[in-house]
């Protein structure tokens, strides 16, 4: 018995010996990936910035159109501000719809009356599944990254790099990130690609064959993201000045577009007079403007298409 007493003794001292050492390398291992996360900086990616920055008074709203076309530090020059921020992010993220509203309210500050707000609108943003577009429950952006990120204001933002950070943590630990996209502090998110005629074409040229083959056959005109604009446009209101915008595209991608809404100005005119927004259409004003890709507005024209938008706020107080 006692031979039996002294085994089970040692083998008792041994498994706590290995829960304890387990216990240790877990919290060690459990330690260095939380200092890998708090080291993610602002331009991890294209997306995390925008959820680190605190609540903000005045806003851009949109997709990727929005997020690389409207620099917020140019339009804040221009009117004497500074505090315009771009909370855009894709045409799958963002479009207008219950799940953009309610990351745009835990976005926004809710405090006083004389803030901005840029909402940008194209025949993709207010479209949806073509068999079913005012289906809520088929909205393309259910189960995406907007619809889980109940926290947008914290830095490091755990909940993004935990859920929907797409890299490595390689990455985060050594800092490298994409070269040709810079997300900066202002939420703009600027593109750095090759602008020489042959990179701009082929980019064209693909960018042009997935909306004509995919994504115009995806899509239709969706009376409930109208709607879901509607309450958008009614919860920014009481605090400040709503401004609809549509930016310039390609001359072939409003062939596109007119493929998939021939009535979109038609329609965004009359929700524009019957929300009494101003509404500014630059779509066809692309003489002077350079595009990545025909469809995204190359960096060194974002400076243009913000002085414009900031003329028409300023020609519409």
């Amino acid at each position: 018995m006692l031979v039996k007493n002294n085994n089970s003794s040692i083998f008792s001292f041994k498994l706590k010996k290995f829960i304890l050492h387990t216990s240790l390398f877990l919290a060690l291992v459990a330690g260095i990936f939380t200092l890998v996360l708090f080291r993610a900086g602002f331009e991890v990616d294209e997306f995390y910035g925008r959820f680190t920055t605190p609540k903000q008074h005045s806003l851009i709203l949109g997709t990727s159109r929005a997020a690389q076309g409207l620099n917020p530090e140019v339009i804040n020059q221009e009117l004497g501000r500074n505090d315009l921020f771009n909370y855009s992010f894709t045409n799958e993220h963002s479009p207008y719809g219950p799940v953009y509203l309610r990351s745009i309210q835990s976005k926004h500050d809710a405090i006083g009356h004389d803030g901005i707000f840029i909402l940008t609108v194209d025949p993709w943003n207010i479209g949806s599944d073509k068999n079913n577009p005012d289906d809520e429950s088929l909205f393309r952006e259910n189960d995406l990254m907007l619809h889980g990120m109940w926290d947008v204001n914290s830095s490091p933002n755990l909940l993004y790099l935990l859920h929907y950070y797409e890299g490595s943590y390689y990455n985060i630990l050594k800092k490298k990130q994409d070269p040709q996209l810079h997300l900066r502090p202002n939420g703009w998110l600027e593109v750095m690609v090759p602008m020489d005629s042959t990179s701009v074409e082929k980019r064209t040229k693909d960018r042009l064959k997935l909306y004509r083959e995919e994504t115009l056959k995806r899509y239709a005109f969706s009376s409930s993201r109208l709607s879901w604009l509607g309450k958008t446009v009614e919860y920014l209101k009481p605090f400040g000045k709503v401004y609809l915008v549509r930016l310039p595209v390609s001359d072939e991608m409003i062939d596109i577009e007119l493929e998939q809404n021939k009535s979109f100005d038609v329609i965004i005119r009359e929700f524009a007079s019957t929300m009494n927004l101003p509404y500014l259409d630059l779509s066809s004003d692309n003489d002077s403007i350079a595009f990545t890709d025909g469809n995204h507005i190359a960096r060194g024209s974002t400076p243009i298409v913000s002085r414009k938008v900031a003329e028409f706020i300023r020609n519409h107080p």
